[in-house]
């Protein structure tokens, strides 16, 4: 498993991040990577790539552990500086700002 992150810079300056996950033979990554940063010949998109570990890669907020069998199995994935902190409801935040964090935290479980 490969991990691809797509960099875009912007005119004005900010780096928008899209992540993409993809399966590359074994010892083509960097070939396949290079290849893709040849495809924006302005240099506005940058990919770099992380390789598994052990059978495993963290991808976004969940952690792909492949199995013996070949089938990847899902699991939530926090960094160690994670918090449990997403938005105090006593804030001074829209209602449907707090309503949505609650809805997105019960969709990933």
């Amino acid at each position: 498993m490969t991990g691809t992150t797509n960099h875009r810079h912007s005119s004005s300056g900010n780096v928008r991040r899209k992540d993409v996950i993809e399966i590359v033979k074994k010892g083509c990554e960097q070939q396949w990577t290079a290849h893709l940063n040849t495809i924006d010949t302005r240099g506005n998109i940058k990919f770099t790539h992380e390789e598994e570990s052990e059978g495993s890669l963290p991808f976004l907020d969940t952690f792909m552990v492949q199995k013996e069998d070949g089938a990847v199995k899902l699991l939530v994935y926090r960094k160690k500086t994670h918090a449990d902190q997403y938005l105090n409801f006593n804030s001074h935040r829209p209602l449907y700002q707090k309503l949505g964090v609650i809805k997105n935290i019960t969709r990933q479980m």
